[in-house]
């Protein structure tokens, strides 16, 4: 009686390590805009493993069009995607609920849009 306890002890604690750990980005679904400009936004959402990162492009001198990048949720819980530079990262900030998206001058800060 007492082994099979124990055996249910350490069964749950596993389960709930191995569930714990890891990320399946949920976080990352949303719309989002940046703090310095919340009329510049994006939108991110979950296709299977794949996230889809919609942005606008464009509007200066001609049509705004929506770039739409896929991404990948890597091991270290960030989003992973290819550019003509090679692969960039979006990044969810825990402590903040912001992300770090990677620009021209270094990264730009993105929190939800209301």
């Amino acid at each position: 009686m007492k082994t099979s306890r124990i055996r249910l002890l350490y069964a749950s604690i596993a389960l709930t390590v191995f569930l714990g750990c890891g990320s399946n980005g949920s976080e990352y679904v949303g719309k989002w805009q940046t703090i310095a400009s919340p009329h510049h936004s994006l939108e991110i959402a979950k296709d299977g493993k794949v996230f889809l990162v919609k942005s606008p492009q464009g509007g200066f001198l001609g049509p705004v069009t929506i770039s739409t990048t896929a991404a990948t949720l890597s091991k270290n819980d960030t989003l992973d995607f290819q550019t003509g530079f090679g692969v960039s990262s979006i990044t969810y900030v825990k402590s903040t609920g912001h992300l770090l998206v990677p620009g021209v001058m270094g990264s730009i800060e993105y929190v939800h849009a209301q």
